[in-house]
């Protein structure tokens, strides 16, 4: 999913995402904490753009249920 494409890259450059939760900030993060995870979402999402990463076509999830 795109979500796994997502957070695979970003926990190549360091910053690791759950594809399936919730993302929480506790105290325990800093501000360049913070900083470093918006800039390497901006890195991804960018990266994803230029790959032309599209949505599964959720007609195609269903051509096998059932078989």
């Amino acid at each position: 999913t795109m979500s796994r494409i997502f957070c695979g890259k970003a926990a190549r450059r360091g910053i690791f995402f759950h594809p399936h939760h919730n993302w929480f900030i506790s105290s325990a993060h800093s501000e360049d904490d913070i900083k470093r995870a918006l800039e390497v979402s901006d890195e991804c999402f960018k990266q994803m753009k230029e790959e032309n990463v599209q949505p599964p076509d959720p007609n195609e999830a269903w051509k096998n249920v059932g078989t």
